[in-house]
């Protein structure tokens, strides 16, 4: 009677583990670049177990127009999801980029900041560049040096250039700036405003929703256009 009951045990055990391997799951899912202009294309790539469906919707967050990507994977009567967000941006609407700040000698700040270009589409170029710091600022982006503030007025040195790669950012103390003294501590970051425009386009239509797109099982790669 014991050696019967272990193996009905045992056989309800493998059939529990044969009917989860048949559960869909999500081993991987990424959408790249996260951030576009309106019209370039991002690639999709994924590895699943079950059959699997892309969605894709606009929508606003955070007054940033999104698409979000959906991948849907079904088997066995059940769903897994898994979501990713690509940022599109609007031409002439800047950006703040913002820099941990340190000192340089004894009077000086120098901030930087690396973007990186997965997360850029290279269509994403920079427009004009001013001060958000309330205080001038010295500005050097892939090669190209040029100062800006303390006015909102911005400069168009580093027009045309992509967004990605390293911004170097300095500005002297202000007179009643001490490092190290709390209240007149010199800032923590500073800020740059960035205008961004879209290479080769006018401007930026926000992508419509579309219908869902059919995947392959396993793994697969997708190259769409938002």
């Amino acid at each position: 009677m014991l050696s019967t009951r272990l193996r009905g045990s045992a056989w309800g055990v493998g059939v529990s583990l044969l009917l989860a391997g048949c559960d869909p799951k999500i081993m991987a899912f990424d959408v790249q670049p996260g951030r576009v202009c309106g019209g370039d294309t991002v690639h999709i790539t994924w590895k699943v177990r079950g059959t699997p469906r892309v969605l894709t919707e606009r929508l606003v967050v955070d007054s940033v127009n999104v698409i979000r990507y959906t991948l849907v994977v079904e088997s066995n009567g059940k769903k897994e999801m898994r979501s990713r967000d690509v940022m599109t941006f609007t031409p002439g609407v800047p950006r703040v980029l913002a820099a941990n700040t340190g000192m340089l000698g004894p009077d000086s700040l120098v901030a930087r900041d690396s973007t990186r270009l997965s997360a850029w589409h290279s269509l994403v170029q920079v427009g004009e560049v001013g001060s958000d710091s309330g205080r001038a600022l010295r500005v050097t982006h892939e090669g190209k040096e040029g100062l800006v503030g303390p006015g909102r007025q911005a400069s168009p040195v580093w027009r045309g250039l992509p967004i990605a790669g390293v911004w170097e950012i300095r500005s002297g103390l202000k007179p009643r700036e001490v490092p190290g003294s709390g209240k007149r501590a010199p800032p923590q970051q500073l800020f740059l405003r960035v205008g961004l425009m879209c290479a080769g386009k006018g401007g930026l239509a926000g992508p419509a929703a579309t219908p869902a797109m059919l995947g392959s099982a396993g793994r697969g790669e997708l190259t769409v256009r938002p």
